[in-house]
């Protein structure tokens, strides 16, 4: 039963992901892209997925130039939840990989428009909020709207040394 439930998960994390990332490149409307990616997340709950998880954190916040790093460290939190997580778990860097953020032109309030309508959407059940979450405003909205939803809020331990995390990714992306 748990292999099938762990197999399941796998599959499911597999196939959002994947819908997700091909949504982006079909359409220059951040409208379009919230309905596609509200129907990615029905089509996952159609075959029996109960839960679905949201990742929230640091993007922008700490300055345009943390940007690429900010967002690897997101990629490196989703992915430690996929691993343990027995239900699939997504963030935006799924469907905003690349330069395709530079694509919207967005404010700041139209990006957290946006979050929060895929919030309301009724297809999230969990949001993950990673390690200062609380400095972006973007993140402070998301955990204030999945709050009202009542829907399950999971915090990071803090014992994860992200700063020598933050570091070494931004070194990395400084030699390249």
């Amino acid at each position: 039963m748990i292999v099938m439930l762990i197999k399941k998960t796998e599959v499911a994390n597999n196939e959002l992901k994947e819908m997700l990332r091909t949504i982006i490149s079909s359409t220059t409307k951040i409208s379009s892209v919230e309905t596609q990616v509200i129907t990615a997340l029905e089509k996952v709950k159609m075959v029996g997925i109960k839960n679905i998880g949201y990742v929230s954190g640091v993007i922008s916040s700490d300055g345009v130039k943390h940007i690429p790093a900010n967002v690897k460290v997101l990629e490196m939190y989703t992915e430690f939840y996929r691993s343990y997580t027995p239900f699939p778990v997504f963030s935006s860097s799924d469907i905003f990989h690349g330069r395709y953020v530079e694509k919207f032109n967005l404010t700041q309030s139209e990006w957290v428009g946006f979050w929060n309508n895929i919030l309301k959407s009724e297809t999230i059940t969990d949001v993950f909020m990673t390690p200062r979450w609380e400095v972006s405003n973007g993140a402070t909205e998301e955990h204030k709207t999945a709050k009202a939803l009542n829907l399950n809020i999971h915090y990071h331990h803090k014992h994860v040394d992200l700063n020598r995390i933050l570091r070494n990714i931004r070194r990395d992306l400084e030699s390249t």
